[in-house]
């Protein structure tokens, strides 16, 4: 489900609003959009001038109206979006043969036959509950200046408040147990990169879809499909289901999309199948913010290992359906944790317990976003801490206050730095009478097996965990 800021939007519109009213081209909201987004990014990548000088071309229906090259310079001497686009527009105005039918027009017309259809999945890990098993898009893209190529997503409508940008429980709960209204919404490539790459620090990958099919047809049911509404369910109806069922629709497959599967096994499906192939991964360059795409192993795409098996020195056992998948080591926005569905037994005490969902995320009081920890379920260490923190590379710290059935009301501190084999954390929790520092080191030696070491003021606790 797609996103932005207030405070973007509301950055971009008075942009918008604010530019001159020039005699012949005025940028379209799209580019103003566009440029108000990576306006620090342009004048370093050539992928964003290409991508800028075709709309623009597009948009005066003047070919080669505006090279990169010179995108590239103006951005270089005008920092801030509005100015660059005053001296965007200028230069247009005053270079460009402006065919004048195209000034007025607000759509423009692509030929579509010249794109393919790809398939876009978002990487597993999400602060968001709805995304914690990734997300899926279709495009219709070219092999470069793609910025601004149509993408398509289903997901649920006006499942947000438009106030507060968030969900409520009841929709929540409708969604995972009944339905909620469902749509496909069309948007641009650029759009879904500064959402998930930029701003949440997650993969994009890249599929193409093999069999030849009619692009046009496809184009115009997605269109149409973008006016009407239906049911979104979180598991038996969603963004994977819906868009790999209409690539299979269109290819004539007889076999449906198993409902309950995460986006990753569904693709995994159509890759056996050789329906799809994979292209590429979108990344953020950590170094200055240009967009980076690269080609990785298929297993590191499709991470299907998704449940776990644990067993500790304490004789614990542990099986969890859902584990979200650890992030590649790098520099990150923030961490996040999800788990569902797992249930915990003591072989030595017999004791029991069932954890429906547990969550923890450390986002960055300077993105405006709270962290949070959450645990609920029938055991001993229900709790739901909130408060802050902040993210710096791979380290983040976040201090909450909340309550939890072992501490009661009380604060929780933690430290988490992330390296490429292993992770460390640090926990502190405390109330009026007493308090519980935790020391974890996490080692990652494959893809299928980790262990961690769990140290506290009274014992030391080895884990094993099994990924399957």
């Amino acid at each position: 489900m797609m996103r932005y800021s207030s405070k973007a939007l509301l950055g971009f519109a008075f942009i918008f609003s604010s530019l001159p009213s020039f005699a012949d081209y005025t940028p379209p909201r799209e580019t103003v959009k566009f440029i108000y987004l990576f306006h620090k990014q342009i004048n370093k990548d050539i992928e964003l001038q290409q991508s800028l000088s075709n709309k623009i071309s597009q948009e005066t229906n003047s070919i080669n109206c505006i090279t990169p090259n010179k995108i590239a310079k103006i951005s270089s001497n005008y920092k801030t979006p509005r100015t660059f686009i005053d001296a965007l527009t200028r230069y247009i105005n005053d270079t460009c043969e402006i065919n004048i039918p195209a000034k007025n027009n607000t759509t423009y017309e692509i030929d579509i036959e010249k794109y393919d259809l790809y398939v876009l999945f978002s990487s597993e890990w999400g602060k968001n509950i709805e995304s914690s098993l990734g997300h899926i898009r279709l495009a219709f893209m070219k092999n470069n200046a793609f910025m601004f190529d149509p993408i398509f997503t289903f997901s649920a409508y006006n499942f947000y408040s438009p106030e507060t940008q968030t969900a409520s429980l009841s929709n929540y709960l409708d969604a995972a147990f009944n339905s909620v209204d469902g749509k496909y919404s069309q948007s641009y490539f650029f759009d879904a990169y500064y959402e998930t790459v930029m701003s949440e620090s997650r993969d994009i990958h890249r599929f193409k879809v093999n069999t030849a099919i009619d692009i046009t047809d496809s184009y115009k049911d997605l269109l149409f499909a973008t006016k009407k509404t239906t049911e979104y369910n979180f598991f038996t109806k969603n963004c994977s289901s819906e868009s790999l069922s209409f690539i299979n629709s269109k290819i004539g497959a007889p076999k449906p999309i198993a409902s309950f599967s995460p986006p990753s096994k569904q693709l995994s499906a159509l890759i056996d199948n050789r329906t799809i192939k994979y292209i590429d991964t979108f990344i953020a360059n950590t170094s200055d913010g240009s967009l980076k795409n690269s080609k990785n192993e298929l297993d590191e795409v499709i991470y299907d290992k998704l449940s776990t098996i644990d067993f500790s020195s304490e004789s614990d056992l542990k099986l969890t359906l859902y584990q979200s998948p650890r992030p590649k080591h790098g520099y990150l926005n923030f961490f996040s944790e999800t788990k569902a569905f797992q249930i915990h037994t003591n072989l030595k005490n017999k004791e029991n317990s069932f954890t429906l969902m547990s969550k923890t995320v450390i986002d960055s009081i300077s993105r405006q976003a709270p962290s949070f920890m959450f645990n609920l379920g029938y055991s001993n260490n229900s709790q739901i801490y909130v408060g802050i923190g902040e993210v710096f590379r791979q380290y983040g710290f976040s201090s909450m206050l909340g309550y939890s059935s072992e501490l009661k009301w009380s604060s929780y501190s933690r430290f988490h730095a992330s390296f490429e084999k292993f992770d460390f954390t640090f926990n502190y929790s405390s109330n009026f009478k007493t308090s519980n520092v935790v020391n974890k080191v996490d080692f990652y030696p494959t893809s299928s097996f980790s262990v961690s070491f769990e140290t506290d003021y009274s014992h030391q606790k080895l884990n094993l965990h099994y990924y399957f």
